[in-house]
């Protein structure tokens, strides 16, 4: 399901937004990772409805990290 979330936010909101503002959210999204490892005992979480809403902080980090290191021109 998120991965269609993904898509569209990617058409509509990541494309046309500048690096500057893609850095800030990859920064906020780390934290909110970081505090729900934390407050998980880890990232295995957001499986279930109930714990969508850390699938979606994962989400958040892991799709604009990606866009945030394509326009970077990184290659791995």
């Amino acid at each position: 399901m998120w991965e269609y979330v993904a898509s569209g936010a990617f058409g509509l909101l990541l494309w046309p937004m500048k690096r500057k503002r893609l850095i800030t959210w990859v920064v906020l999204a780390a934290l909110a990772v970081s505090l729900s490892a934390y407050h998980r005992n880890g990232l295995v979480a957001g499986f279930g409805w109930g714990e969508a809403s850390y699938g979606l902080v994962r989400l958040i980090f892991s799709f604009c990290m990606g866009l945030l290191l394509f326009r970077s021109g990184v290659v791995i």
